[in-house]
């Protein structure tokens, strides 16, 4: 568990590490929730992490390319739960999207009756 206090309008990335040893192999669902003011819902951000065939290795070669698949399986890792999405958007930004949108539509109702009393 990880807490943290964000600014509005600010960034933070934050490192989640999850080191489970004696996985099987196959496809599994990775998990992350956040909860914003410790309100009753919690927003959810869920990916799907496949875990490869574990390589024995006996030797210090192989145990050297183990640690170089290790290395590229978390840069993997990292790359598809790192989601640039939005988790939390409040409702004044949400707002200040749909401006735009409200003045053309208010625009598009204006010449449609100025068009019509000509």
């Amino acid at each position: 568990k990880k807490e943290f206090i964000l600014k509005s309008n600010s960034l933070q990335v934050v490192e989640l590490s999850n080191i489970v040893d004696e996985a099987e192999p196959g496809n599994y669902k990775f998990k992350v929730i956040v909860n914003k003011n410790n309100q009753k819902t919690n927003n959810e951000i869920t990916k799907d992490i496949i875990i490869n065939n574990k390589l024995k290795s006996n030797n210090a070669e192989n145990l050297n390319n183990n640690e170089d698949n290790n290395a590229k399986n978390l840069i993997t890792a990292n790359n598809v739960l790192m989601n640039r999405g939005i988790i939390y958007e409040s409702s004044t930004e949400k707002a200040k999207a749909l401006i735009p949108l409200f003045l053309i539509i208010i625009s598009i109702i204006i010449n449609i009756v100025l068009i019509w009393r000509r």
